[in-house]
């Protein structure tokens, strides 16, 4: 059975997807960290980087990127780099994540291990005198370089340009079609670049950047290329402009041809892709400020992917990568647990377990280890483990015990209960997403996650303290007074 998560950047909604492989299914949602004074986030591009099990991902509105511990999905670093961050990149070997900046027109480069940023790259002034503006990036572990591909040069062509990874000086260029992208694999010596503006896939000498052949491939775009452990004997690319029409293209890494008849996709924008860790299943984002759809294909033993279904994420999806799981770098999941949709009754073991409830009214038992519970659909009835638990509870009213050790609490939407247990505890508040009831409430110990600190307000009632936001009501406390919140907002209540 395929392993492992695909994260989806979710551009428009500030959020990142994680989806469970096996399933095809969404495990959860994770919004990006805005403190009081940052702009809405904007996730553009996410990397996994494996030797420290953190996730990458760029936030354009905020120039910086935000790494998250992949155990539990916590922030567990955020590093300014240049104005507009666009594409990124993080090498395999654990050192460095390159970032192209395009208001600046600068490259950051960050070290992994030190979260710092060692060198800022400025774009060529020959490349900025004719209108170039730096876009994608890809590291090459083997020859220590990067490839930069620079877009909006005048006229029909644009420019690749290649850096030494060590003095982070120019090495060499070329010229290509206009609009492009940069991918490769471990299977050969090229560098494979879709151009959307020249309708096809230029293939270089990834030493010598001359060309080894050109593929047509109309509006060719998203590129999926890995250079880690794994072989990949195929290279896939999409038609962005063709609205699903042939939207998917597979290119023998062998041979650099075509293989077979393009894939239509059941959306339009299919942007960009990631192949399952164990390369068996294919993920494509469709983006647009209103898209929330990823697709999902299985890959046959030639290499050619076939539509079975769609995972619905935030909005406007748009980067996405590959996670393998793996227990030994303190993976969350471990065991997955799936439910039907009826009223199933899920029970974790003491290790870290995954409970998907999906639809219908279930009842799930954490028990011992790390666990994300996600009620789905139906009024739930969910129970926290004695270790630090993720706990979704979805649509409907749900009724959530939460059993200490630094539990993270979304009821979703409706109406739901939520009792804590002894210790520390995190409760998300949205706008929109019904009243909740919190019993248990711990100052010191509980806090609350809101999309702002402005616009806060408290008050009594007969069953606690009643919190609102921009007139709105998101969660009754019972036995506290509105006093306590408004002496100790700024403790109780984080972004």
């Amino acid at each position: 059975m395929s392993t492992g998560e695909i994260v989806v950047a979710n551009r428009q909604s500030g959020t990142l997807s994680v989806i469970d492989v096996a399933t095809d299914v969404e495990l959860f949602e994770i919004a990006l960290p805005q403190a009081e004074g940052d702009a809405a986030p904007e996730p553009m591009y996410v990397s996994y980087l494996s030797e420290t099990n953190e996730v990458v991902v760029g936030d354009r509105a905020n120039d910086r990127l935000v790494f998250f511990d992949r155990s539990d999905y916590s922030v567990s670093s955020l590093v300014s780099v240049g104005q507009g961050v666009f594409h990124s990149w993080a090498d395999p070997d654990g050192e460095q994540v390159w970032v192209a900046n395009d208001i600046d027109n600068t490259i950051s480069v960050v070290d992994i291990q030190s979260k710092q940023v060692i060198e800022t790259i400025p774009l060529a002034a020959d490349l900025i005198a004719l209108g170039g503006k730096v876009h994608d990036v890809f590291l090459d572990p083997v020859t220590q370089h990067a490839y930069v591909s620079i877009l909006n040069i005048e006229g029909d062509e644009d420019v690749i340009v290649k850096y030494s990874r060590e003095t982070f000086a120019e090495v060499d260029r070329a010229l290509v079609g206009d609009g492009p992208h940069i991918s490769a694999t471990s299977t050969n010596d090229v560098l494979y670049v879709p151009t959307e503006g020249g309708d096809q896939v230029v293939v270089l000498d990834r030493a010598t950047l001359d060309v080894v052949t050109e593929l047509t491939v109309p509006g060719a775009h998203g590129a999926v290329g890995a250079f880690d452990s794994r072989t990949y004997d195929y290279f896939y690319t999409t038609n962005l402009p063709g609205g699903g029409a042939g939207g998917l293209y597979t290119i023998d890494t062998a041979t650099n041809e075509i293989l077979g008849e393009p894939i239509d996709t059941p959306f339009p924008v299919p942007h960009n892709i990631a192949l399952s860790p164990e390369s068996d299943k294919l993920y494509v984002t469709h983006s647009g400020a209103t898209a929330n759809q990823v697709s999902v294909y299985e890959v046959d033993d030639n290499g050619i992917p076939s539509l079975t279904g769609a995972v619905e994420v935030g909005f406007n999806p748009f980067g996405l990568a590959s996670v393998a799981l793996s227990t030994d770098t303190g993976g969350l999941i471990q065991n997955i647990r799936l439910g039907t949709d009826g009223a199933d009754v899920l029970a974790g073991s003491h290790e870290n377990d995954n409970l998907l409830g999906l639809a219908g009214n279930d009842i799930l038992y954490g028990n011992g280890g790390r666990d994300a519970l996600s009620g789905g659909k139906g009024d739930d009835l969910i129970y926290g483990g004695s270790q630090q638990d993720r706990i979704w509870g979805g649509e409907g009213d749900d009724t959530i015990f939460a059993n200490g050790g630094g539990d993270w609490i979304d009821g979703g939407l409706g109406s739901d209960t939520i009792w804590l247990g002894a210790g520390a505890a995190t409760i998300v508040l949205k706008s929109g997403e019904g009243v909740d009831s919190i019993k248990n409430f711990q100052l010191g110990s509980t806090q609350f996650k809101v999309s702002s600190l402005s616009g806060l307000s408290f008050a009594d009632s007969a069953d606690g303290a009643r919190i609102s936001q921009g007139g709105e009501l998101l969660a009754v406390v019972s036995w506290q007074t509105a006093a306590t919140f408004d002496a100790n907002s700024s403790e109780i209540f984080v972004v």
